[in-house]
């Protein structure tokens, strides 16, 4: 199985989704480089923003694995209720 993407690659999957960076922010402002295009949301603060997400495209995220985790999960969460 291969572990690596080409920048191509990552492009072509990412092209028309909405890509959401939930990094929180100590987190994001320590890192060397950002997604281009990605909107960054406080994890901290999801139910101020969950709702504004688009309905019409996929939502990518891209953060630490707990803050994605946590994320994802409660968004789930709402969508089903």
């Amino acid at each position: 199985m291969q572990r690596t993407i080409t920048p191509e690659a990552l492009k072509s999957e990412l092209d028309g989704k909405f890509i959401l960076d939930v990094r929180r922010a100590a987190d994001r402002g320590a890192a060397p480089a950002h997604l281009p295009g990605a909107q960054w949301r406080n994890p901290e603060q999801i139910t101020e923003w969950a709702s504004s997400l688009p309905k019409d495209q996929e939502v990518g995220c891209t953060a630490c694995a707990a803050a994605a985790f946590q994320t994802v999960s409660w968004m789930r969460y709402r969508h089903k209720a």
